[in-house]
């Protein structure tokens, strides 16, 4: 689950992992237009909320090596994830496919595909969701990648 969550949302990583969902549009959120969230992102934040409550997850969900790595989305719908700083064993390096679809969708295309909601997008800040289970109990991931 590690691996899968940070190649996901910061791979994608995330990081890592995802299903569906869907998100309200208002002004200043979430877009359709790819190019809106093309650019390189490092992993900022990750927490699990289940039963209402709300943890930080950074250390459980990835591994310090992980933590680091720099997930580039193309306008094009390519996907570069660069295994930054701290090299994890093996390489968590690799290349993959993006997409931004239906109710705010993100998919990333790469050993498997994965989709998270785009919660939000300041600009600088791109928070992704994703409803996952751990132990019978159904939980939601939230990432936070910031750009660089």
């Amino acid at each position: 689950m590690k691996k899968t969550l940070l190649f996901v949302l910061v791979s994608a990583a995330a990081l890592l992992l995802i299903m569906s969902g869907c998100s309200k549009k208002d002004s200043g959120g979430p877009s359709n237009n790819m190019a809106t969230y093309a650019g390189s992102y490092k992993l900022t934040a990750a927490t699990v909320t289940a039963g209402g409550v709300t943890q930080d997850a950074m250390n459980y969900l990835f591994e310090p090596c992980q933590q680091d790595d720099i997930l580039q989305l193309k306008a094009d719908s390519s996907m570069i994830l660069t295994d930054a700083g701290t090299t994890c064993t093996p390489d968590g390096s690799g290349t993959g496919k993006w997409y931004v679809s239906g109710s705010y969708l993100i998919t990333i295309e790469s050993q498997q595909n994965d989709t998270a909601t785009i919660k939000s997008f300041n600009g600088t800040a791109l928070v992704l969701t994703h409803p996952d289970e751990l132990g019978g109990v159904p939980i939601t991931v939230t990432v936070t990648m910031t750009k660089q």
